[in-house]
C-alpha cells in the first residue's frame, strides 16, 4: 500500500521575497487528483497527505500567476518545492 507524502515550500518573488496569502494549486498530470492550499504571511505553504504521483504546482496571488513547476513525489516522501513568480510589477509610490 502506498504511503502518503507531503509537499511544502515557499512562494517567492523574482527577488526572493516571500509572497504571503498566495493560493498554491497542486494537480496530477492527468488532472485526477488536485488540491489548493494557501501560503501564510511569510509565503510558506504545506500540503500533507498527498498520494505519490507526478504533480504540477503553480501559485496565484494579487501579483498574478507563477510559472508551473513539475515535481515527482515518491512514496512516503516529504519534498520541498519553492514556487517563484516572474518579474513582478514595481510598487506605485
Amino acid at each position: 500500500q502506498a504511503k502518503k507524502s507531503e509537499l511544502y515550500g515557499k512562494v517567492i518573488s523574482d527577488r526572493e521575497k516571500p509572497i504571503g496569502e498566495a493560493y498554491v494549486f497542486i494537480s496530477t498530470l492527468n488532472g485526477r487528483q488536485s488540491a489548493v492550499v494557501k501560503s501564510d504571511l511569510k509565503g510558506n505553504y504545506h500540503a500533507p497527505w498527498i498520494d505519490p504521483d507526478t504533480y504540477i504546482l503553480w501559485a496565484k496571488s494579487k501579483y498574478g500567476k507563477s510559472k508551473p513547476v513539475t515535481v515527482i513525489l515518491n512514496n512516503g516522501a516529504a519534498k520541498r518545492v519553492d514556487i517563484k513568480f516572474g518579474k513582478l510589477p514595481k510598487k506605485k509610490r
